[in-house]
């Protein structure tokens, strides 16, 4: 998603240098409102699907309220293979939803912000192709 926490995460893995503008998407239904983000190369538009299918990994970044149909719309393309599902919306637990099955839920981040603030610990699916990109904390 390309709202605050969506373009402040896309912005610092991008001024970070762990990934290059071409290799990000963001998404949101209005895409006049990422117009920003395009200049510094990384790629926009309002297709879920092309995004998920462009992508390795996954991170959602919608409010509350819209992300039972953002998960119903792109749990069919997810590659359990392929795909790292993260999810940065608050009050939900990615692995609880009854919308992906157990072989989608790859990643979960918990934020710890009384001992280290802006830290992220991940906890991968041991073996997965993505292992090494997170195995160590990540601070944005």
């Amino acid at each position: 998603g390309g709202g605050n926490i969506g373009t402040s995460v896309a912005l610092g893995l991008l001024e970070a240098g762990a990934v290059q503008a071409q290799d990000i998407w963001v998404t949101r239904r209005h895409t006049e409102k990422l117009a920003d983000l395009a200049q510094t190369g990384i790629n926009i538009g309002s297709d879920n699907l092309e995004a998920v299918n462009t992508a390795d990994i996954i991170i959602i970044c919608v409010k509350p309220k819209s992300i039972t149909k953002v998960l119903e719309e792109i749990t069919p393309a997810l590659d359990a293979q392929k795909h790292i599902l993260v999810s940065i919306v608050t009050g939900f637990l990615i692995f609880h939803t009854h919308l992906l099955p157990q072989e989608h839920i790859i990643t979960a981040f918990m934020f710890i912000p009384m001992s280290t603030p802006n830290i992220l610990l991940p906890t991968l699916m041991p073996g997965h192709k993505h292992s090494q990109l997170f195995n160590r904390p990540l601070g944005l």
